[in-house]
């Protein structure tokens, strides 16, 4: 059984020359993996998403596998937003990804943790993104967060995007044999697929360049 699985990748800057690479299924923060070398980032990930969806579907847990097997159709843009601060101003990247569902646009940045939002009709995606995460940095600085951590937060990142990878999972399952299997999904939203371990690595050096 084959599973495509969207993925969010981070590229920030490190200590150390090379840069650090993030990655995270998209629509869950279920696993995060990091490496300064994308592909390793990505086998471990695959790694750790193999383990947990074929122990799932031999549980014959569909509930949980739908969570991975039903993402909706998406858009997705890396905008470069400017956060006013009562103590200075900083400037970084953010991803944002909007869909609809029943009748509305939704959106949320996977950039920042439980982060989501409704952008109207009409209403740029772009200047609703600025204004939400704008207000967002703001009242942790409120709360108390240094504002020298936030702008540090808010800048630390060189690049966002998403692709996809397709994870072959042991479908030994307790379920009746009649039962149907969900086939692979195509999904919107950019970027090459990766197939294996070899695959990613040889990808995964690709596009860090």
């Amino acid at each position: 059984m084959t599973i495509t699985i969207p993925i969010y990748i981070e590229k920030r800057p490190s200590a150390g020359a090379e840069s650090l690479f993030v990655v995270t299924p998209l629509f869950l923060d279920t696993h995060e993996c990091r490496a300064q070398d994308l592909s390793k980032a990505m086998t471990r990930l695959v790694q750790a998403l193999r383990k947990e969806l074929s122990s799932l579907a031999r549980a014959g847990r569909c509930d949980q596998l739908l969570d991975y097997l039903a993402p909706p159709e998406w858009e997705d843009h890396s905008y470069k937003v400017r956060v006013e601060l009562r103590k200075g101003t900083a400037e970084g990247r953010f991803h944002v990804v909007a869909f609809r569902k029943m009748g509305k646009r939704l959106a949320f940045s996977p950039t920042v943790s439980d982060l989501w939002f409704e952008c109207e009709r009409g209403t740029s995606l772009r200047l609703r993104a600025e204004e939400v995460l704008t207000r967002h940095y703001q009242e942790r600085e409120k709360e108390g967060d240094e504002a020298a951590q936030l702008k540090q937060e808010i800048s630390r990142r060189i690049r966002t995007w998403t692709t996809s990878i397709d994870i072959d999972i042991d479908a030994t399952s307790k379920t009746s044999e009649g039962e149907s299997r969900s086939r692979p999904l195509s999904f919107l939203g950019g970027g090459k697929s990766f197939h294996g371990a070899e695959e990613l690595e040889k990808v995964g050096r690709c596009l860090e360049h």
